[in-house]
């Protein structure tokens, strides 16, 4: 059985993440998705706009199989840990599995580029002077990596991309046989346009706040 996993928060499941299931399921010719989502509460630290349980069955009614709680100890950190509590999770399948994520970038040879540069002597060094300096992680991340390549350090200044790599990272680090596949994002993040084709999570999360959904 061949199994793809999406990690997910769905607050709330749009039409862009509807798309991300078929087309995984179209792309990779898995028998089962299994959804790691969030739980009541978001990365953000804020109540999700609706209860796990709703959410979930919003994923089940979407074509996922299976929806896994992430714990709240990942769930609300950063990308960092985010990322690597739900590949400890996914690595407990036992199964051929893949890791299924969209991200703006589109490309996994350019995310993986990103990812190697840390195990090079010179960048650690660089990236340790700008945490010492009292930048936050990902900031110290993309200036280290602008030293080498600007190209990837546009590209990590993208929110789907900086989580694509820390699925990497955490791949890497867990020696886990999850195969990542990505898939290029379709709609603008955090647009306000609640016209188009996609509209994003943030923009449906805003009109119900106002009332207007």
């Amino acid at each position: 059985m061949k199994i793809a996993v999406i990690i997910c928060e769905y607050n709330p499941l749009q039409k862009g993440h509807v798309y991300h299931i078929r087309k995984t399921v179209e792309d990779c010719a898995c028998d089962k998705v299994v959804c790691i989502m969030s739980g009541n509460f978001v990365q953000r630290g804020e109540a999700a706009i609706a209860d796990k349980y709703t959410r979930a069955e919003w994923a089940v009614k979407n074509g996922a199989d299976l929806v896994i709680e992430l714990p709240p100890q990942y769930a609300l950190t950063t990308a960092k840990y985010f990322a690597l509590g739900a590949i400890k999770i996914a690595n407990a399948l036992d199964c051929e599995k893949v890791l299924s994520f969209g991200s703006e970038e589109g490309n996994m040879e350019k995310l993986k580029k990103a990812v190697e540069f840390e195990e090079s002597k010179e960048f650690k060094t660089i990236f340790e002077k700008f945490i010492s300096e009292g930048n936050g992680y990902a900031t110290s991340y993309s200036l280290a990596l602008k030293s080498f390549d600007e190209e990837l350090a546009c590209l990590l200044s993208s929110p789907n991309n900086t989580l694509a790599v820390e699925y990497l990272r955490a791949i890497r680090q867990t020696g886990s046989n999850l195969i990542p596949y990505t898939i290029k994002r379709i709609g603008a993040y955090d647009s306000e346009d609640l016209n188009g084709q996609f509209a994003s999570a943030s923009a449906i999360r805003r009109a119900v706040a106002d009332g207007k959904t």
